[in-house]
């Protein structure tokens, strides 16, 4: 008698179909995504500042680099423009080893080329591998929701610290970077990432409102660092961001609901520098936390809104573009509007 056994044979169960997009478009989005955690991780441990944490980041971007290799395999069809600078910043690197041989202070060359070479590994994984709009939508708005993560954490701990002054410097907020440029540098980047999530329409429902609150909140504690060099910057970051950004109408749309947002709190939030003298910082601190936490609900309420009347609403090309004259002309009212004060108030 003889005894047939049938092999048996296991299939993974097939992917959503907004997963399999993304893996299409984006085959090495999970080492992307795995970089990306990364910075969150060294922006929430003083930026990074220390070597213990970016040498650390460093290996892990060439394990990434490495598995990617492996996994993914060769890059094929890599632009020339992106060959070219991956090939500019690899000399780069190299000089900056060759630079040790005739530094002054070796030691601080050797970091500085080390941190060089990182910043190459990071380059490479996120060029060299297509990423697709959608990964490119996912990698930004995980970033900016984590950094908006980052900034809640950070603020709500100086409101509950029986010591709030030490996550100040001159009574501007400085932490988790530790250093007031920086630190409203990392808040701005997750800014753009948030508005840059809010205002488009193909961010799930779900996330949009978060986005847009991230950003109310990113806003307030940028604004909380009292950064002059923040100040002249912002604007031409902002002319960049709008100029390379699709979907510009709303983009500036966002930007202004998350900017009146911000106006309308920035009593508080500027109190806790300029009228130390006054109150106490626990007071200034709590005041201004509460209205952060109000913008931040606010923003929420008008970002779910929005998306809802998204899903259901489609404007036409025409009338897109009759929007769009309508907001640039809005925008440049108020751009020409807020110059005048500014020099007026100068």
């Amino acid at each position: 008698m003889r005894i047939e056994r049938k092999e048996r044979r296991y299939r993974l169960p097939p992917l959503p179909a907004g997963v399999e997009t993304v893996f299409r478009e984006s085959p090495a989005i999970v080492p992307a995504l795995a970089a990306t955690i990364a910075f969150l991780v060294l922006a929430a441990t003083e930026a990074g500042f220390y070597a213990t944490a970016w040498y650390a980041a460093a290996l892990f971007m060439l394990g990434l680099l490495v598995a990617t290799l492996i996994a993914v395999g060769l890059p094929r069809s890599v632009p020339k423009a992106t060959l070219a600078a991956l090939g500019l910043f690899a000399g780069y690197a190299a000089w900056s080893y060759l630079s040790i041989s005739w530094a002054d202070q070796q030691g601080v060359a050797w970091d500085g080329a080390n941190r060089t070479a990182m910043y190459l590994l990071v380059f490479a994984i996120f060029t060299l591998w297509p990423m697709g709009e959608t990964g490119g939508r996912l990698v930004l708005g995980v970033f900016g929701l984590g950094m908006a993560g980052i900034g809640l954490v950070e603020l709500l701990r100086a409101d509950a610290a029986a010591d709030p002054a030490r996550f100040f410097i001159d009574l501007r907020f400085a932490e988790p970077a530790g250093y007031i440029n920086a630190n409203v540098a990392l808040w701005t980047l997750g800014l753009f990432a948030c508005v840059f999530t809010a205002a488009s329409r193909e961010t799930p429902l779900a996330l949009r409102p978060l986005a847009f609150g991230g950003a109310g909140l990113l806003a307030a504690l940028a604004l909380m660092g009292q950064s002059r060099g923040w100040a002249l910057a912002l604007p031409l970051a902002l002319i960049v961001f709008v100029i390379v950004t699709p979907g510009r109408v709303r983009l500036l749309v966002t930007l202004g609901v998350v900017a009146l947002a911000t106006f309308l709190i920035r009593g508080p939030v500027l109190d806790v520098h300029d009228e130390v003298g006054t109150r106490s910082l626990d007071a200034l601190l709590q005041d201004a936390t509460a209205a952060t936490m109000l913008a931040v609900v606010g923003l929420l309420v008008v970002g779910l809104a929005w998306a809802l009347v998204e899903r259901r609403v489609e404007l036409g090309p025409a009338a897109s573009r009759r929007l769009g004259r309508v907001v640039g002309g809005a925008v440049g009212v108020v751009a020409v509007g807020g110059a005048a004060v500014a020099l007026a108030a100068g």
